[in-house]
């Protein structure tokens, strides 16, 4: 046996009680001398017999007790706190002292000490023997505590604790709880110690669950969707250190995100006949909004790639691809909004090809929402293709009289060719309007020509039963003139006044029972023609009208430009 281990086996037998340290016969003191021998430390270790050196052992336990060995009796009142001192990194540990023989004591520290500390237990002169012979010099004893290893407690997502091998259907975007046994320097959990790999490394963030230098738990987040169905490595590496510097132990979890899921798509437009938003189906929804300031609002059930909507189309009508923008600010919610104005009573195509991914790459299905715009309160008459049988906001009727209907510049021109001709009788699209408590303003712009024979007329109208109707427009009476004329039953008001030069802009106004007509050159100052209650407050719908009539040779040229409706919801069709 080495002397080393030789004093280390004492040193236990010491512990233990097993032996004890007393002079030998043949090692008694001379009395022929007054010399005594200053008392000295035989042994100090921890009570569990681990013999600590002066010089400085390591992997003392934190919670260890200390076991301190004289070589004759001591004085053991001065074996107190105050002559016996145990610091660690300087900072002064409370102990206490107790006596198991009078060369024999036991100093315990109140708490545990700090691990991976370096420790100082310091005895003084001032501690005597039982004779009075004080320790010949201070002395000291260093030794380093044990830094237990941290480890990984456990990895959660949600509900799910995740094994370190084996676990499927791991959400591909939810954040991870990573907990350790033990508080961890903050500063040393990263993205350095801390790694999430699917195939190839992916981005994430990791952060403390709790503030503060240190923490038992974080939160790690992928800062984007992970790829469905793989298999993915989160693992923690010893860059990871408690306070005391000590690395964990390396930890890995192997497991499976979950399968893709077709993201889906709900649209919405804005239903003309309200101003109220209305979901549009894949197929037949009627009178949608057109307008720049109605887009397409598409609602997904999970964040998109907003890369992705480049293949997306509109047609308007079918076959004909009209430009949009894309809206991406409130993914999910997408907007799709036509760089002009959609033609109206059109169908409309909105395709959603599967090249439109999630933002975890996931494709949609293919999607497509076919719809039909409605007829706007404004009509320019620039989109409109007018003949007998077209389906335009402004329906012709009365075909079987010859006359024609064609879109010029912008303009809506009726020309009659025989007497009578687009005389609309039977108008035949309608709008129910609400009560007579809201204004109904009806107003357009009209150029004509060729006006030269009694009868001949280009008019703006509107009616509800057979004789109830109001009416302004150009009519010839020995000249030109603006009438305003409005009937009920037969009684009713007719007005004129000699016209303006073409064009001429007219406007009809019911409110609340009354009807008023008048007229202006430049569609700023107008004129009334009259004001007057015989107009009845329709019981069901009303119907808009413009017609030209012919009454002989020449046919007049009827040009409507800059049709408006407001004060009401209206709408629908309007019959030419």
């Amino acid at each position: 046996m080495s002397t080393a281990c030789h004093y280390k086996a004492l040193f236990r037998l010491l512990a233990l009680g097993v032996i004890s340290l007393t002079p030998a016969c043949g090692d008694q003191l001379s009395t022929s001398t007054n010399t005594v021998p200053a008392p000295a430390v035989s042994a100090f270790g921890t009570t569990d017999g681990t013999l600590i050196a002066t010089t400085g052992t390591t992997d003392i336990p934190v919670a260890a007790a200390f076991s301190l060995y004289f070589s004759t009796a001591m004085n053991s009142a001065t074996v107190n706190t105050t002559n016996v001192t145990l610091s660690c990194d300087a900072t002064s540990q409370t102990v206490t002292i107790a006596t198991v023989t009078n060369s024999n004591y036991t100093i315990t520290p109140a708490s545990s000490l700090a691990e991976g500390v370096s420790c100082v237990m310091t005895l003084s002169t001032s501690i005597t023997s039982s004779t009075g012979t004080a320790l010949a010099s201070t002395v000291t004893f260093t030794f380093t505590t044990a830094s237990t290893v941290p480890t990984v407690s456990s990895l959660v997502q949600g509900s799910t604790t995740i094994a370190t091998s084996g676990t499927t259907g791991i959400s591909r975007t939810a954040a991870y709880t990573l907990t350790f046994s033990q508080a961890m320097l903050a500063s040393t959990v990263t993205t350095s110690s801390v790694t999430l790999t699917c195939s190839t490394s992916r981005t994430i963030t990791v952060a403390q669950v709790t503030s503060g230098t240190t923490s038992t738990a974080y939160t790690v987040t992928p800062s984007a969707t992970l790829p469905a169905s793989t298999s993915c490595t989160l693992a923690v590496g010893t860059g990871a250190t408690n306070s005391s510097g000590t690395a964990v132990t390396a930890k890995s979890y192997t497991f499976t995100t979950a399968a893709a899921t077709a993201p889906t798509v709900s649209l919405t437009g804005t239903l003309l006949s309200s101003g109220s938003s209305t979901t549009i189906n894949t197929s037949g929804t009627t009178d949608i909004s057109g307008a720049i300031a109605a887009p397409l609002t598409a609602t997904f059930s999970t964040a998109m790639d907003t890369d992705s909507f480049g293949s997306v189309t509109l047609e308007c009508p079918a076959s004909t691809s009209k430009s949009f923008t894309t809206g991406t600010g409130s993914n999910p919610t997408i907007t799709f909004t036509p760089s002009a104005a959609l033609p109206q009573m059109q169908t409309c195509v909105l395709t959603l090809p599967t090249s439109v991914t999630s933002s975890g790459g996931d494709p949609i299905a293919a999607t497509t929402f076919t719809y039909t715009t409605g007829c706007g309160t404004s009509d320019d008459f620039s989109t409109a293709t007018f003949s007998s049988s077209s389906t335009i906001c402004w329906t012709p009727s009365n075909a079987a009289n010859a006359g024609t209907f064609t879109s010029v510049s912008g303009d809506l021109v009726i020309t009659p060719t025989t007497s009578g001709a687009a005389q609309n009788t039977e108008p035949t699209a309608t709008k129910t309007f609400p009560s007579s408590t809201t204004a109904i303003v009806l107003t357009a712009k009209i150029g004509y020509s060729n006006i030269t024979e009694s009868g001949e007329r280009c008019t703006l109208g509107i009616f509800s039963g057979f004789d109830n109707s109001a009416s302004v427009g150009l009519v010839y009476a020995g000249e030109v003139q603006v009438n305003g004329f409005a009937t009920n039953g037969g009684a009713g008001v007719d007005v004129s006044a000699t016209a303006p030069a073409s064009p001429v802009y007219v406007r009809i106004t019911i409110s609340g029972g009354a009807t008023t007509t008048a007229y202006s050159s430049d569609g700023t100052s107008y004129t009334n023609l009259f004001t007057n209650g015989v107009w009845t407050d329709p019981a069901g719908d009303v119907s808009v009208y413009l017609s030209a009539r012919s009454s002989g040779s020449v046919n007049p040229v009827c040009t409507f430009q800059e049709f408006t409706v407001s004060g009401a919801t209206a709408t629908g069709q309007y019959s030419n």
